[in-house]
Order: C-alpha cells, then sequence, then structure tokens
C-alpha cells in the first residue's frame, strides 16, 4: 500500500470521520510488520503538522493519547513476532549440535554393523544307516546297519550279538589301536 493512502486513512481516523470500511483497511495495515517503519514515519510527520487548537489542551492530549495507542498497538504485535524469532535463534546451533553428532553417531554404528554376505556352504546330504570300518592298510569294510555295534576281542573283531564275525584277526596281525569306525 503507498504512503499517501496510509496517510489519508489516519488523516481520517484522527479526524473521526473515517468510514467502517477505512478503519477495517487502516487495521489491516496497522497489523502489517512490512509496513511498521512506514506507518511510524506518517503518524510523526501527521502529528506535527496538525493545527494548534488555542486554549482547549483537551484537543491536543487526546491527539497524543491517540498518537501514543497507535505506535504502542503497532509496536505489541510486531513483538511476538520478533520473541519467537529470537527464541529460535537462540536455540538455532544446539539443534544443530545435536543433528551434526546424530549424523556422526549413525555413520560410525553403520560402518560397525558386519555386512551381510552370504556364504556359498557346501550341499549336506542326508546320512544313511550304516558305518565303515577302516583298517591300517587302507581297507574299508561295510558294517551291516542291521546290527547294533561291534565288540573287539582277542583276535577278532565281531557285531554285539557275538555271532557274526566282522573280521579274522590273524597271529599278531593287525593291531587294535590302528582301526577306525566312520559313520555318514
Amino acid at each position: 500500500m503507498n504512503k499517501s493512502r496510509i496517510t489519508y486513512l489516519i488523516e481520517r481516523y484522527l479526524n473521526d470521520t473515517a468510514t467502517a470500511q477505512e478503519l477495517d483497511e487502516l487495521e489491516s495495515v496497522l497489523a502489517d510488520p512490512d509496513a511498521d517503519r512506514m506507518i511510524k514515519t506518517i503518524l510523526r510527520d501527521s502529528y506535527y503538522h496538525l493545527p494548534e487548537v488555542t486554549g482547549n489542551h483537551s484537543d491536543s492530549e487526546a491527539k497524543e493519547r491517540i498518537f501514543q495507542q497507535i505506535v504502542t498497538q503497532s509496536q505489541q504485535q510486531t513483538e511476538p513476532a520478533k520473541r519467537i524469532t529470537e527464541r529460535l535463534l537462540k536455540w538455532l546451533p544446539y539443534a544443530a549440535a545435536i543433528v551434526i553428532v546424530a549424523a556422526i553417531g549413525l555413520l560410525i554404528w553403520n560402518n560397525k554393523r558386519p555386512s551381510h554376505q552370504e556364504i556359498a556352504a557346501a550341499e549336506i546330504y542326508p546320512g544313511a544307516n550304516g558305518a565303515t570300518l577302516s583298517l591300517a592298510d587302507g581297507r574299508t569294510i561295510a558294517l551291516d546297519h542291521t546290527q547294533g555295534g561291534i565288540k573287539v576281542g582277542a583276535g577278532e573283531i565281531t557285531y554285539s550279538d557275538g555271532h557274526s564275525p566282522i573280521l579274522k584277526l590273524g597271529d599278531g596281525g593287525e593291531p587294535v589301536e590302528k582301526l577306525m569306525l566312520s559313520t555318514p
């Protein structure tokens, strides 16, 4: 809004001749924080150029009071916005520090976590019901899966039932400690 329109509205207000629409327009101008400096300049100029009324100081006092109310009201409307801005600016360095510390912590935490790589594993086949006996000379003997165990005795190896021989050891042949039993 231009300076001449604001001056016109203020003069109409001070002369008590403003319409309701002009009062609404003046209120919207007074509420605008961008026009604050211009309004103060216009009010000062208008105040000092008002004609002096001789003999009656109540008009000058009323004008002074109205002027002070307008200036005070304008300042009060801009102060909450300034307080909020000042409060935000006060806490901005702390918020920035928290964000930086959190970012550094996140980077460190991500770097310490082990990466999930798939490891190729050998395929494990299901076991079979059976065992083999390896001899010291490298021969292997497949054991019967229906039998429950073996006995190593003097001169022979038999199944646990004692009747079915697996291997007859000759005189001083295979030493017992060289036998190895393996299961699949």
